[in-house]
C-alpha cells in the first residue's frame, strides 16, 4: 500500500509541476508581448503605415493643408526608403532619385506646387497623392532606416 501511495504522490507532483510550468511559460509570453509593445519593438510594417497615412490624407482634401501633409509624408518616406535627407528641396531629391521615373515626376510637381506662387487645385493634389501612392507601392521599405 505504501508503494502505491508513493507512486501516486510522484505522478501527482509531476502533473502539478507540469501545469505550473505551462502557466509560467504563458505568463512570460504575455509579459514579453506587453514589453515589446511598450518599447516599440513590435512595430507594424512601415509600408502599411505610409499607405494608411496617405489614404487618410486623400479622404480630406484641403489644398493648402493637404499639400503640407503630402510634403511631410513624402519627405519621411524618402528618408526611410532611400536615405534622402528631409532638409533637401525637391529639385535636389529629384537629382538623387534620377533613376526612378515616378519619383522624378512627383518631385517636379511638388516644386511646381510649392514654389510657383500659383494656387494648387484639388486635381493637382489628387495627382500628387496618386503618384506618392504609386511610389510607396512600387518601392517598399525593406529595411527601415534608424533615425
Amino acid at each position: 500500500m505504501n508503494i502505491i501511495l508513493k507512486e501516486m504522490d510522484w505522478s501527482l507532483i509531476s502533473m502539478i509541476a507540469s501545469i505550473i510550468l505551462v502557466v509560467i511559460i504563458i505568463l512570460l509570453y504575455i509579459i514579453q508581448r506587453a514589453i515589446q509593445k511598450r518599447t516599440g519593438q513590435f512595430k507594424e510594417d512601415k509600408n502599411i503605415v505610409y499607405k494608411r497615412r496617405l489614404e487618410k490624407i486623400s479622404q480630406k482634401i484641403n489644398t493648402g493643408k493637404t499639400l503640407s501633409e503630402i510634403n511631410k509624408l513624402a519627405r519621411e518616406y524618402f528618408e526611410e526608403a532611400f536615405g534622402i535627407d528631409t532638409l533637401l528641396d525637391y529639385s535636389e531629391i529629384k537629382i538623387k532619385l534620377n533613376n526612378k521615373t515616378e519619383c522624378k515626376k512627383f518631385c517636379e510637381l511638388m516644386v511646381s506646387a510649392k514654389y510657383s506662387g500659383k494656387n494648387v487645385d484639388k486635381k493637382q493634389v489628387k495627382v500628387l497623392i496618386t503618384l506618392l501612392g504609386n511610389i510607396i507601392k512600387n518601392n517598399p521599405i525593406k529595411n527601415p532606416r534608424k533615425k
